[in-house]
């Protein structure tokens, strides 16, 4: 007899997988990992306000130059962070807090950490960033205005 994958299942295929299913299932019962990755999102995410991408603009700037410049606004409960970076070889990074408040803030790359803090205003700046993946962490900080009560971290950007 030869058998054809296109032939459909009859009476008894359907009763033999039935059996390897019930088989599986008490010899190897599958995990409950739903749960357990949720659990241990929340654990993980337990110290940190995310502050998630709200808007995104590029666009020419300054009046003599027509440089591009990429700014992104981030927002969580706690602050409105945003970032402006110019497209093309420069890499300099600047960006504001609000509510305004001196905090301190790291930039974080896969492979290293730069840190700086705002000024009064909420105006910040990091001089040299390299390309690729960053995101921010702005810091809870003695004596700031802004009163954080944990780290505030950015969704990652790429520069």
């Amino acid at each position: 007899m030869t058998l054809d994958p296109r032939d459909p299942l009859d009476a008894d295929d359907v009763a033999v997988l039935a059996a390897l299913r019930t088989m599986y299932a008490a010899a190897d019962p599958a995990p409950d990992l739903v749960d357990r990755v949720l659990f241990a999102l929340d654990l993980d995410r337990i110290d940190i306000e995310l502050a998630a991408i709200t808007a995104e603009y590029s666009g020419a700037t300054g009046s003599r130059s027509a440089e591009n410049t990429r700014t992104v606004t981030f927002e969580s409960s706690s602050l409105r962070i945003t970032v402006s970076v110019p497209e093309g070889g420069s890499r300099y990074l600047d960006g504001w807090i609000e509510p305004a408040a001196e905090l301190q803030i790291e930039l974080i790359t896969p492979t290293a950490r730069f840190g700086t803090r705002s000024d009064e205003g909420g105006r910040f700046a990091f001089a040299s960033v390299p390309t690729g993946q960053v995101h921010l962490e702005i810091l809870p900080t003695a004596g700031s205005a802004v009163r954080l009560t944990r780290r505030v971290v950015t969704q990652r950007l790429v520069l």
